[in-house]
């Protein structure tokens, strides 16, 4: 893998379950791998008797009112400092090309047209990456040659629907969840949930390009499953106020809805249309229009 890229893992309260870590090295990662934790992490020197070296840390005062944090709580607590803290943290470690993960990815696929071994019917599957050093590399030249700011991984519910039960889509313009970066495209996330969300509705609306790739796709521990991190969070606030903030950073765009087919919950639901710019081929200008 190239000496100047690195991942780098957000945890927080469950040294012994950065299940990331294990997964990035099973599927061919041989590159530079930290995992960044705050210093009021109680748990912090679990880390670093698992990890040593590889634990950078960060203070989270240093980051408390630099960004917008979308309420008038002074808790400090979420991931939002932590992923403004990466960028400062690759930096530091030399890096020019970083991906952040969460600590609970189990597998990396790629998703296409096929079988599997003994079960005869075609369609849209998942089959495990074995050379993630080449896939991220395949990911950086794309970066490279559009100026994209942000390239992401698809989720399993990104996938939901379509023929065959296949979305027939390639990129999207959103950025969820692992974060292909370059160190000189630096952005802020934005609000104490949804950062994610709240960062790509808000500066992709001003033109800014942050893609998901969808034949790419991770798979994590189901929302809420896994004790630690964000799982407290939205277990004492709920998925309504997390789902809100991204209204309010993006009204005109956003809108809490429903989802799911048996245990429905609130989730937010993006008007595309309204919410990022487009860029039409020039075979639509009609003739003799203005530049």
């Amino acid at each position: 893998m190239r000496d100047d890229f690195g991942m780098l893992i957000l945890s927080y309260g469950r040294p012994d379950r950065v299940i990331t870590w294990d997964c990035l090295r099973r599927r061919g990662y041989t590159g530079r791998i930290n995992i960044l934790c705050s210093e009021d992490d109680v748990t912090l020197e679990g880390y670093r008797q698992r990890y040593g070296e590889a634990v950078r840390t960060f203070r989270r005062e240093d980051y408390h009112g630099k960004f917008d944090i979308g309420c008038q709580t002074n808790s400090m607590k979420g991931v939002t400092h932590a992923r403004i803290a990466a960028w400062d943290a690759a930096k530091a470690l030399g890096l020019t090309w970083f991906m952040v993960l969460d600590d609970d990815y189990h597998s990396f696929q790629y998703r296409m047209f096929g079988k599997r071994a003994g079960d005869p019917s075609i369609g849209y599957r998942g089959y495990q990456v074995r050379n993630l050093d080449t896939m991220i590399e395949s990911m950086i030249r794309f970066m490279d040659r559009t100026k994209c700011d942000t390239l992401c991984m698809s989720q399993g519910g990104d996938h939901i629907g379509g023929a065959d039960g296949h979305v027939d889509i390639r990129l999207m313009r959103k950025a969820m969840n692992s974060f292909l970066l370059h160190v000189d495209r630096r952005y802020d996330f934005l609000g104490r949930f949804n950062d994610d969300v709240n960062a790509y509705v808000r500066w992709g609306n001003l033109g800014r390009l942050m893609f998901t790739y969808f034949p790419l796709q991770l798979v994590q521990t189901a929302t809420q499953q896994n004790r630690g991190g964000l799982t407290e969070m939205y277990l004492d606030s709920g998925t309504f106020s997390k789902s809100f903030m991204s209204v309010m950073y993006m009204p005109s765009a956003v809108k809490v809805a429903t989802m799911g087919t048996v245990a429905r919950r609130i989730h937010h639901l993006i008007d595309w249309d309204r919410c990022v710019p487009k860029i039409m081929h020039e075979r639509h200008r009609k003739s003799g229009a203005a530049i």
